[in-house]
């Protein structure tokens, strides 16, 4: 068996937690750490294991009960679409339980070979029951996201099985929780806690008479820290560790990663943290490093690349770094995600900064004070996805070298000084989906080309001084929200604009436009709910189909 990661997506957040797969053995996660995440259905291809989707809720005795009384069937690769189709009984030689936003009747207890249980994101509630410690071989147990009470010291006390894997979050739980808690789980390896919506508190310094087991995966967020734990003095085999959201002050923790030399990723996003950067002086394999969100400063390191060079994701939001980007940070060549946006950056990028980055998938750079041109032609950002250079003082023209990032599929460039007309080239951009430009000093047409884009569903070029008229054949037809207010552009608004079934949002005003509005407007299909054309030159009668649109909320005034 093999732990991997599964992500889940919450709207305020995005976490990676740690399932199960099966496999052989279960040594370690490190080969897996940051692989793609499986499905469940995959995560647990190879067990007994069943899908259900009704929503579980009440007490979590040992009979766990929701809805509807479903049996399950033993399965190997393969999965459950029909519920209606599983046996009455429930093979008491199941080793894999995953209630997963789902629901049925299932004596748990008496499940004797049951190896993982997962009962996350339900409404449980209640104590633990008692009699899961008869599930001698029970190696895995997740229980967040539901209403379970209880003194957390006393639940995990009482816990005879020896899991590998104990996932907490978010629950009820109260008491005064202290690592030595974990003391008898020995073969515990991977941890996760939450003292979020709870009284639950973390004993965050406490001496220990002999060194606490190892752990390789902790995840602490939420848990109202104000120093990092005592009991991370005593942990040398972490791989990952994730302390984001707490309120810890005090410099970075450069002695975690002294005293982990396997740790690959390490989270501190949104807590206290100040001074400067520091690293060790001697080469470390960390993979990911997540420190945004607190009060760090001065510049970043010269030898960066060098102490850190198998770093894939850096990201060093929300901080106040400063001064220029060290021109060695594009020696980083195994970079593939990198967000340096919110913090007080000046200067001009390097050059082996664009040329250096031939693996980068994500650059953010927002909310700085990098200044000059940018894209020259030696640009080697190839793989680029994600482009935020928004609200900096850029300059010039739009160069070729972004062209030679064919695969993007969002681009930021809003409020900057950048010159010159909109590139044909963007028209070549196949997966853009996302095209920001406002606030610039951008002139000339719309290029036509934009249309070739057939996924292009966001262009907001407003605040430039672009003019002329749009291309009668200008194709909207995967357009959601189009923006070209306070321009210059001028003749009639061409009727393709209006045949799009996705457009929501239409801003033209503050143009030249002339003529009237058109009518070639369909209720049945389109989606608009905002057109906006104050302040152009709009001639004739308001066409009766807008009227008509049932989904419409606001329109514009004209003249």
């Amino acid at each position: 068996m093999k732990w991997v990661p599964v992500r889940f997506e919450k709207e305020e957040e995005n976490r990676v937690k740690y399932g199960v797969k099966t496999t052989s053995s279960i040594n370690g996660i490190k080969e897996t750490l940051l692989s793609p995440p499986p499905t469940p259905k995959e995560g647990f291809s190879g067990y007994t294991k069943f899908d259900f989707d009704v929503a579980v809720g009440g007490a979590a005795p040992s009979d766990i009960r929701g809805g509807i009384h479903i049996g399950i069937r033993p399965l190997v690769e393969s999965s459950i679409d029909d519920p209606s189709t599983l046996p009455e009984e429930t093979s008491p030689s199941l080793a894999v339980l995953l209630l997963l936003n789902d629901g049925a009747s299932l004596r748990i207890c008496e499940l004797m070979k049951l190896i993982e249980l997962d009962v996350s994101i339900n409404k449980l509630e209640g104590h633990l029951p008692t009699c899961l410690n008869s599930l001698t071989n029970l190696r895995a147990l997740e229980l967040s996201y539901n209403h379970l009470i209880g003194n957390l010291p006393s639940v995990i006390a009482n816990l005879m099985m020896r899991p590998e894997y104990l996932s907490l979050w978010k629950n009820n739980f109260e008491g005064l929780f202290s690592f030595s808690s974990l003391a008898n789980l020995l073969k515990l390896e991977i941890f996760h806690l939450s003292t979020e919506n709870s009284t639950l508190q973390v004993l965050e310094t406490e001496e220990f008479l002999q060194p606490p087991n190892q752990l390789k995966v902790l995840y602490l967020r939420k848990c109202n820290l104000h120093v990092i734990p005592s009991f991370l003095m005593y942990q040398h085999s972490l791989e990952f560790i994730d302390l984001s959201h707490n309120k810890l002050v005090g410099m970075f923790p450069t002695w975690l990663l002294h005293n982990n030399t396997r740790l690959q990723g390490m989270y501190l996003t949104n807590n206290s943290l100040i001074g400067n950067l520091q690293l060790p002086n001697s080469t470390h394999d960390l993979l990911e490093l997540k420190i945004s969100s607190n009060n760090l400063n001065g510049q970043l390191l010269k030898n960066l690349s060098m102490i850190l060079p198998k770093l894939f994701h850096l990201d060093l939001s929300e901080n106040k770094f400063e001064v220029y980007i060290p021109s060695s940070t594009g020696e980083m060549k195994r970079l593939k995600i990198l967000d340096l946006s919110s913090n007080n950056f000046s200067g001009e990028l390097p050059n082996a900064f664009v040329s250096g980055y031939f693996s980068l998938q994500s650059l953010r750079l927002s909310n700085n004070n990098f200044h000059g041109n940018i894209f020259p032609e030696f640009m080697n950002m190839t793989q680029l996805r994600l482009l935020y250079l928004d609200n900096n003082q850029f300059s010039g023209k739009i160069q070729d070298g972004l062209s030679k990032a064919s695969f993007v599929e969002f681009i930021n460039l809003s409020n900057n000084r950048f010159l010159g007309q909109i590139p044909q080239w963007i028209g070549n951009f196949s997966n853009l989906l996302a095209l920001f430009m406002s606030n610039n000093f951008l002139e000339g047409g719309v290029p036509i080309q934009l249309s070739n884009i057939k996924g292009l569903s966001f262009l907001d070029i407003s605040k430039n001084i672009l003019s002329g008229s749009m291309a009668s054949s200008f194709n909207l037809s995967s357009m959601w929200n189009l923006y070209m207010q306070k321009n210059a552009l001028s003749a009639s608004i061409p009727n393709a604009v209006f045949k799009s079934s996705y457009l929501v949002a239409l801003d033209l005003s503050d143009n030249n436009f002339s003529r009237s509005i058109p009518n070639q407007i369909d209720d049945k299909r389109t989606n608009l709910r905002f057109l906006l054309l104050r302040g152009d030159h709009l001639k004739g009668h308001i066409p009766h189909e807008l009227c008509d649109l049932k989904r419409f909320k606001h329109f514009g005034s004209f003249t």
